[in-house]
């Protein structure tokens, strides 16, 4: 049994529900509350890729990028690719022969979100 009083008026909760489609590579797409903005927006966000350095604590980031897409409403925005750096390493020697072949792995990633654009 429940008792609602008088004072307090119910509030209907709001609708979690996707105004438009996640794209197929939404990381967010089977968790609908978990990139609303709002009840009329949404962010989609693919997974980051990441490129990293070795550093002192474990690796370092240097550089991520993700597809991202806003929708408002009824509508979708264009679909980007946020690349941001953040970070800086020296390097020689083995180190900089894993970074470069962390970066190789890095752009070929990156290609593949670039295929993904709509």
């Amino acid at each position: 049994m429940s008792i609602v009083s008088p004072e307090r008026p119910i509030v209907p909760l709001q609708s979690t529900v996707h105004p438009t489609p996640c794209p197929a590579w939404c990381k967010d797409r089977n968790h609908p509350t978990a990139h609303n903005s709002s009840a009329h927006d949404t962010a989609h966000r693919s997974p980051e890729l990441l490129l990293t350095a070795p550093g002192i604590n474990g690796p370092d980031v240097i550089v991520r990028a993700e597809l991202f897409r806003l929708d408002e409403l009824d509508s979708s925005s264009e679909e980007v690719i946020y690349v941001q750096g953040e970070g800086q390493r020296e390097m020689s020697g083995p180190e900089l022969d894993v970074f470069i072949s962390q970066a190789q792995g890095f752009v070929d990633s990156l290609r593949v979100l670039r295929g993904q654009l709509g």
